[in-house]
């Protein structure tokens, strides 16, 4: 049988440290010498068979196996997939919530933005050529410049009739009547709805927009395009892999606070198995350094080295 071996990930955006555990299957050094003289013996006993032989039959079988495993690892990566690109836009959404200001210092709050065609177009690629234009537009009707002010996160999707249409995310969108006015006008291709989103925490509002975002993304029209268009200014989450720098985290994390600041959840995906994740708000006069200054001094320097790192590649 092959064991479970741990492995974590901290993920970093905004003000918020979310640390998750979960278990990759590896195959022992028994297993691969199993596999290895198996393969031989029946490379062996095959290279003999004649047709309607047992052997041809065993073959038949081992092939029929082979598929099915196949195809299960597929399935498997298509989940995979899935669940990377769904948590990847949750943590994208809460490192830009309410994270642009205002010329007044206030921030933003998120407004939602649905735009349907009014003509029968099914083209993806076509539509979201339609919907590039309509970007540009919008922004410089809004600001008066090419530069790309408008911060925002688009997903297509498919109606039931096949018309494709998008929901789009803004961070950094003024809420009135007159630019909805705009939006109509630069969009011009049929109908939009407007509305802004308020009353929920930072994660609340990822989860809740990321299940409304991805519902489609299953959908085979859009298999190997794009699923999102995730504009080229936003703040992206920090990401460290490795387990021990996780745990550590997470154990100084506990010492500090009180057990209902760290919050905990747990769900078990088909093919993956169980993820336990703890989200924990730092509060505003906090930093990562803090926490990383009680680590030993080998998981500070290595934790230190990787932030460092990630966030070099988020100033590129």
């Amino acid at each position: 049988m092959s064991h479970p071996a741990n492995s974590g990930k901290i993920t970093i955006c905004n003000n918020n440290i979310q640390i998750s555990f979960y278990t990759t299957w590896v195959m022992t050094l028994k297993e691969e010498q199993q596999k290895r003289e198996d393969k031989e013996y029946y490379e062996k006993r095959y290279a003999e068979c004649v047709e309607g032989d047992w052997v041809w039959q065993e073959k038949m079988y081992k092939e029929k196996m082979k598929l099915e495993r196949k195809e299960a690892c597929r399935g498997k990566g298509l989940i995979n997939s899935r669940m990377k690109t769904v948590s990847y836009l949750k943590n994208l959404i809460a490192c830009n919530a309410w994270r642009w200001p205002k010329k007044n210092g206030q921030m933003f709050p998120p407004i939602f933005l649905t735009l349907t065609f009014e003509e029968e177009i099914t083209n993806l690629k076509r539509a979201n050529r339609i919907f590039s234009k309509f970007i540009q537009r919008y922004n410089y009707s809004l600001y008066k410049t090419k530069d790309k002010v408008l911060q925002y996160i688009a997903v297509p999707e498919f109606q039931q009739n096949g018309r494709v249409h998008y929901h789009c995310l803004f961070f950094n969108l003024p809420y009135n009547p007159k630019n909805y006015d705009i939006a109509r006008e630069a969009w011009g291709n049929g109908f939009i709805l407007m509305k802004a989103t308020s009353g929920k925490t930072i994660y609340g509002l990822s989860n809740y927009l990321s299940k409304y975002l991805v519902k489609e993304f299953d959908d085979s029209r859009l298999y190997k395009k794009r699923k999102y268009f995730p504009s080229a200014n936003l703040f992206r989450p920090i990401i460290i892999k490795g387990y021990w720098k996780s745990a550590s985290l997470l154990e100084v994390l506990q010492k500090t606070r009180s057990p209902e600041k760290i919050k905990k959840s747990k769900v078990i995906y088909d093919f993956v198995g169980p993820i336990e994740s703890y989200r924990c708000q730092l509060e505003p006069n906090e930093s990562l350094s803090d926490f990383l200054s009680m680590l030993d001094p080998y998981t500070k320097s290595v934790l230190q080295s990787e932030l460092d790192r990630e966030q070099g590649k988020l100033n590129i």
